[in-house]
């Protein structure tokens, strides 16, 4: 069939020119080889041009086929002669959730998914061909960030695990991508995240592989340099943090599925009991002196999470005139404490941590005080 000299303009991509944009053009002689010239480098007929620049027009101008992930743009479609709306809602459900709700039915769904059981969600055949393509506007071109095709299935199973690996409990509610991005980010930015980290993200997602090690890195360092404001309502090492940092450590088989979504005060994991060391000596502080304008967390929690071997000695000197301002029951209490942690550091402290050791410091460290702030039952 005859080849077509230039593409139609793709119309509509947000952040892109008005007048449209392509995402097939040759409007330098450096692209051109054999002596062809602008599209005709591209092996594609008319007939095609004109079919593939109509679908992607329509799924942009689409509402339902389309979603925006920081500067990157996804349309997302069903190979089904039946309705489509069922997919597009699953898909939309498992990754974009309208501020942080979750449909129940979609929810069981996934559970059963993630078990290796036969799902059944009504108008869906899991055997589906689905398709997600994700573009960017570059200069006057389109560029291509991502493409994936896969069984609805297959793709619904990777979203599962996602949701799954992201939860403590499974009262916890869902966290949206864009959520995720956000928490990788300081208090004191407004700019959005990483663009090609987004899209590495979404990939792992769908994929069912591990996320991003500039994800995982680039969390670890928030939590260790962001300082917490209450009165902005912003901690360091929020809930949303923790969840995703687990998230990251389970995929990278660093424990098993079950193991750390709660407190574990027998953790073999020097770096996890580190952690919570650090947690009870803030919370003897706390109780003995209240509030500070800098605490122990302010000043010493990056280099302990780090070079425990050069911080922790010190904290510990420190504990112990706070210790002697507590309630004589509480001080025996958190002496334990103290004492059933330093008997689990086998090979004492170390003088540094990797990245994921480091990681591990955090979860412990999230975990101990989230255990300060539960309600005890009667007789505890």
């Amino acid at each position: 069939l005859p080849l077509a000299r230039l593409h139609d303009n793709i119309m509509g991509i947000p952040g892109g020119q008005s007048t449209g944009m392509n995402l097939v053009s040759f409007n330098n002689t450096a692209f051109e080889s054999y002596g062809r010239e602008q599209s005709y480098n591209s092996s594609i007929s008319v007939e095609a041009m004109k079919k593939y620049t109509g679908a992607l027009n329509y799924l942009i101008s689409s509402g339902v086929h389309r979603q925006k992930l920081g500067d990157m743009t996804l349309l997302f479609w069903a190979n089904t002669k039946d309705r489509e709306d069922p997919y597009l809602d699953t898909f939309l459900q498992g990754l974009f959730p309208a501020s942080g709700e979750e449909d129940e039915t979609i929810k069981k769904v996934f559970e059963s998914m993630v078990q290796g059981l036969e799902a059944d969600l009504a108008g869906v055949d899991f055997s589906t061909p689905f398709y997600i393509l994700g573009i960017k506007p570059n200069a006057s071109r389109l560029s291509v960030k991502l493409f994936e095709r896969n069984t609805f299935g297959n793709l619904m199973r990777n979203v599962a695990r996602h949701c799954r690996d992201l939860r403590f409990s499974p009262e916890d509610r869902q966290l949206a991508l864009w959520e995720i991005d956000r928490a990788l980010q300081s208090p004191n930015v407004t700019e959005s995240g990483d663009p090609a980290l987004q899209a590495k993200l979404l990939t792992a997602v769908i994929r069912g592989t591990p996320y991003p090690q500039t994800l995982f890195n680039t969390l670890v360092r928030r939590c260790r340099t962001d300082h917490d404001d209450p009165g902005k309502k912003f901690y360091s090492i929020s809930t949303t943090r923790a969840r995703i940092l687990r998230a990251c450590l389970r995929r990278k088989n660093i424990f098993q599925e079950e193991e750390y979504l709660m407190l574990q005060e027998n953790s073999p994991d020097t770096a996890y009991q580190l952690g919570r060391l650090f947690a009870v000596l803030e919370k003897i502080q706390g109780e003995a002196l209240g509030d500070l304008n800098a605490t122990i967390k302010d000043k010493y929690f990056s280099s302990a999470c780090t070079t425990p071997a050069l911080v922790f000695p010190r904290l510990l000197r420190l504990a112990q005139p706070h210790l002697a301002k507590l309630e004589d029951g509480n001080r025996i209490f958190k002496e334990k404490m103290l004492q059933q942690i330093l008997g689990s550091l086998d090979e004492g402290f170390p003088r540094s941590l990797s990245i994921e050791r480091q990681g591990m410091f955090i979860l412990g460290y999230y975990q101990q005080r989230q255990k300060f702030y539960e309600k005890k039952e009667k007789g505890e």
